[in-house]
């Protein structure tokens, strides 16, 4: 019992050492193209993350530890060692494609906020067949809404119900400098709030903010430079106070 516990010991953490290495590698490469620091709590990433830590480094070189054994046929033993590299190879790609999905592409202002836009949140419709997002970076974006007596309003107004917002839509969006005045009336200054919420001293004096939205909810606002150009950073503050 003892012989069969070191040389099963010995396997599982030669194995845990090799997936430590590939997760790292790929989740290093992940969060540096896809996830700045700043889109951590707010795309809640770190969900994913459990999972794929959980399953690729826990339960795979736990699985080892128990199935692997000296007494073993070699075929047998190759049988329920690629098995678990299987089902790691899966959890991991799953994680992997989901991370990329979920990957911040754009901060879109619509209306009086930011909406916070997703790989996964674009809706391509027929105006917007050659659309293509990008690989990487989080881009600003101004989103033109449609009025009541505008094409395609009444069409605009359900899918906003349906939870495809404007925000969306590839074909809505207008340069962001171009329309940056409109930003600029609506953005407040962000010692409105530092005076209710801890935080806030990072930034320099006059920054703005307006508050953000996305899918994943939560108390959000974007902390703009003064001039409303800039990004500055994601503050877990209400905006709407």
């Amino acid at each position: 019992m003892e012989k069969r516990f070191i040389y099963a010991f010995k396997f599982s953490a030669r194995h845990f050492l090799i997936s430590f290495f590939v997760v790292g590698c790929v989740l290093f490469g992940a969060f540096y193209f896809w996830y700045p620091k700043e889109f951590w709590g707010v795309t809640n990433v770190g969900e994913i993350l459990f999972f794929i830590v959980l399953v690729d480094l826990v339960c795979g070189p736990f699985l080892t530890l128990l199935v692997v054994s000296p007494c073993k046929a070699r075929s047998e033993l190759f049988r329920d060692v690629f098995f678990i590299f299987t089902l790691q190879a899966f959890v991991l790609s799953y994680g992997v494609y989901s991370l990329y999905q979920g990957r911040p592409l754009y901060l879109a202002f619509e209306k009086d906020r930011f909406r916070l836009v997703t790989a996964a949140d674009i809706y391509v419709d027929e105006d917007d067949k050659k659309y293509t997002p990008p690989f990487s970076g989080v881009e600003f974006v101004f989103v033109k809404l449609l009025t009541p007596t505008d094409e395609g309003y009444l069409e605009s107004v359900r899918h906003a119900l349906q939870g495809v917002h404007p925000a969306y839509k590839p074909s809505r969006w207008e340069s962001y400098l171009i329309n940056i005045d409109a930003v600029r009336q609506l953005a407040n200054p962000l010692e409105r709030l530092a005076a209710e919420f801890a935080g806030g001293d990072e930034f320099p004096t006059g920054s703005l903010y307006l508050p953000l939205d996305s899918y994943y909810g939560g108390d959000w606002v974007v902390v703009l430079s003064p001039d409303a150009r800039e990004f500055l950073g994601i503050l877990p503050w209400n905006g709407w106070r």
